[in-house]
């Protein structure tokens, strides 16, 4: 996975080599967007359990820092 910046002249980002998709619990996961279900559905899903929703919250949230810290980084 690559994080390329669009804007500010960046063409450079952090890239994460494991298999973020791949570490992605069944329960939580959607068509061609793995991640996603855990930030639209994951507080309310009733059938998914509690360690896969921990684990793709876990997931979501480092991916987020590293989105978030790549755009403080970028330069100016």
């Amino acid at each position: 996975m690559e994080f390329i910046p669009t804007t500010n002249g960046c063409t450079r980002g952090p890239t994460c080599t494991p298999d973020i998709n791949g570490q992605c619990p069944n329960e939580l996961r959607a068509p061609g967007e793995p991640i996603n279900i855990v930030a639209t559905r994951g507080a309310v899903d009733q059938q998914t359990s509690r360690g896969a929703l921990r684990k793709g919250v876990r997931l979501l949230t480092l991916t987020l820092r590293i989105i978030h810290l790549t755009h403080l980084h970028a330069p100016e």
